[in-house]
């Protein structure tokens, strides 16, 4: 997989990108019951829809296209399977627009080894943020009308979603000179992510006792990347240098200013994980930006060989502590495709 997002990167070959999406979607498409800790639980929503019509409430979107797609297929892992491939051919195409200053191959070792295995567990919140992730291309493009659609979609696909409309007040924060601008765009972000957390919470009762419940529990991970963000910023002073890094093609180039703010914002969100179990969830739509952020980050001008140390030491220590504990690998370690049953 990293030989042909290395082949894609260096040769601008869109069909071994092709491929990279391909085998990612396929390998989580075709999984079976008992691979992934939900895997079941949708088998047997597709099943209940398919007898007893569209299920209405707050996540409308998802129960519609469900329901469309039992009745062409009459088979519950093939909506699995069309969901799997529109998840990751969105986050594997998107990734593929920051290629100029990112290393494809580094984001995608990121995107496998750590954002991947949710694909096969949270279908219904990963379908989301592949639509939002895939949605921020317009509003660096400045086609914000295409991204609010696409993030009402994602929003009746998932809840939380509508959190994301603060996306499009980040960039009018950062893009605006004016202080009092600034003030009023950030104060709107933040606004969207509260509405975005009722929302998330208040969701009739599926999400209520995700804040019910509470623990003092310290995310080591989470600490230890707002740690090396914080480095990357001040040691290289990401937000006012124009020759950050150097691009694939040689030229000195900035970081887009969005990308570390929504990192930053997904990594904050996710500290709150640390005292409202599963709250980081809500985080993941901003968390994503990690793999730009340290695509590039891998590639800056001064100081490259310790955030490749770093970015290096945090994917190892994730996939060895997945393998030796089994803990997070959500039954994955089992896994065996439908063909099969």
């Amino acid at each position: 997989m990293l030989l042909l997002s290395y082949i894609a990167d260096k040769r601008e070959n869109r069909f071994s990108l092709f491929l990279c999406a391909f085998i990612l979607s396929l390998f989580c498409g075709l999984r079976g019951v008992g691979t992934g800790v939900d895997t079941t639980h949708y088998y047997n929503f597709m099943s209940y829809i398919r007898g007893s019509g569209i299920s209405f409430g707050s996540d409308i979107g998802f129960s519609v296209i469900s329901y469309f797609m039992m009745g062409f297929f009459d088979n519950p892992y093939y909506p699995l399977l069309v969901f799997a491939f529109i998840t990751n051919f969105l986050i594997v195409y998107r990734l593929w627009d920051f290629r100029e200053e990112a290393s494809l191959t580094l984001m995608l070792l990121i995107y496998m080894s750590i954002h991947y295995s949710y694909t096969f567990n949270i279908v219904r919140q990963f379908l989301a943020i592949s639509i939002i992730f895939w949605g921020t291309r317009y509003i660096e493009r400045g086609e914000y009308t295409k991204y609010i659609i696409l993030n009402i979609l994602a929003s009746t696909i998932h809840t939380s979603s509508l959190l994301c409309f603060s996306f499009l007040f980040v960039t009018f924060g950062y893009n605006t000179k004016k202080k009092k601008y600034k003030i009023l765009g950030f104060g709107s972000a933040l606004l969207f992510v509260f509405v975005g957390m009722y929302f998330f919470s208040a969701n009739i009762t599926k999400y209520e006792g995700y804040f019910a419940q509470s623990n003092s529990s310290i995310h080591a991970m989470t600490i230890l990347k707002i740690m090396c963000l914080l480095l990357v910023i001040f040691s290289n002073n990401v937000f006012r240098n124009d020759e950050f890094s150097v691009s694939k093609y040689g030229d000195f180039v900035p970081m887009q200013k969005q990308v570390p703010i929504m990192y930053a914002a997904g990594l904050a969100l996710a500290a709150l994980g640390m005292k409202y179990t599963f709250m980081n969830r809500i985080g993941f739509y901003f968390i994503m930006f990690e793999m730009p952020f340290w695509g590039q980050a891998v590639r800056a001008k001064v100081n490259k060989n310790v955030y490749r140390l770093i970015i290096f030491l945090i994917v190892g220590y994730v996939l060895v502590t997945t393998y030796i504990s089994g803990e997070g690998a959500d039954n994955l370690f089992y896994y065996h495709t439908f063909l099969s049953e």
